[in-house]
């Protein structure tokens, strides 16, 4: 499957820089659209805090001028991503034009971002958010959990710097569970178009599954000639031999499988997903 529909959710009232770059690339790279969804959670005074909290007559002037604000915001959002998109060659268009030009759209939507995400993103080829530590204007932590946990799609991170040929050097964090398999199956557009592919495992032997050599060889029936290459333990965590071996390398892009322990295991503990999130410095396509 192609990716020709990306899913892009905007969440403060500050553009989120790092992911619209990132989806500008992708989709110009696949002649994809963009649909920019600005998501605005609800902050109205509830009826129970107004009784308590404000004079009864200055309840309805607060929601209103709450209203207000939240609308020139939307405004001022969607008018910089209008101006961004277009700076980049994309047209403005919500239905497809042709199956090759870049497109970009934009959408409002009130209510929890986790939520909203959760329903929507699974109807896309691709999530694409910012990792959730590069500021004010970046994605809530709620949102990334929704996108890799109940969606069932790829998720692209993209960092601060994005660089302008995102994917023509991929590597790809191989550890044989099912997460990295689906990981593969879902960076499968990406990995078709890169320059090079390298399919990295650190041999750990705790999952089972085929060897990076088998992939390279499956990989080949697509077109796609990769490399692997097997890193034995050593005093580094697994986290740090992967981020240390995409730069070593210069991949522009990492595939990986998310959260291949159960999920609360990774938040007491941490794991290599946890690592490396906090970490990274360069574009992470993820999948579970």
């Amino acid at each position: 499957m192609s990716t020709k529909r990306i899913f892009l959710p905007i969440c403060t009232p500050e553009l989120d820089m790092p992911a619209l770059e990132a989806g500008v690339v992708v989709a110009r790279k696949f002649g994809a659209h963009l649909e920019g969804t600005h998501i605005q959670a609800s902050d109205a005074p509830s009826a129970e805090f107004a009784t308590s909290h404000l004079d009864p007559r200055h309840y309805t002037e607060v929601v209103n001028r709450l209203q207000k604000q939240k609308r020139q915001d939307a405004i001022a959002t969607r008018q910089a991503f209008e101006e961004f998109v277009t700076s980049r060659n994309l047209a403005l268009s919500s239905e497809p034009i042709g199956t090759t030009v870049a497109t970009a759209s934009w959408e409002e939507l009130t209510g929890d971002p986790g939520e909203v995400v959760a329903v929507r993103g699974g109807a896309f080829d691709l999530i694409v958010i910012s990792y959730p530590a590069l500021g004010p204007a970046s994605t809530p932590p709620s949102v990334l959990e929704a996108a890799i946990f109940s969606t069932a799609r790829p998720v692209l991170l993209a960092h601060e710097d994005v660089p302008a040929r995102l994917g023509q050097s991929v590597m790809i964090a191989w550890n044989r569970g099912s997460q990295s398999r689906r990981a593969v199956a879902a960076a499968m557009p990406f990995l078709e178009t890169a320059g090079s592919v390298a399919i990295v495992n650190v041999t750990t032997g705790a999952k089972q599954g085929p060897e990076a050599d088998e992939i390279v060889r499956t990989l080949a029936w697509h077109g796609v000639k990769a490399e692997a290459k097997c890193l034995l333990p050593d005093r580094r965590s697994v986290g740090q031999t992967l981020m240390e071996e995409v730069r070593n390398t210069g991949a522009d892009l990492l595939v990986m499988g998310a959260y291949s322990e159960h999920r609360l295991r990774e938040r007491l503990i941490g794991g290599v997903t946890k690592e490396i999130l906090a970490n990274a410095d360069f574009p992470i396509l993820m999948a579970r």
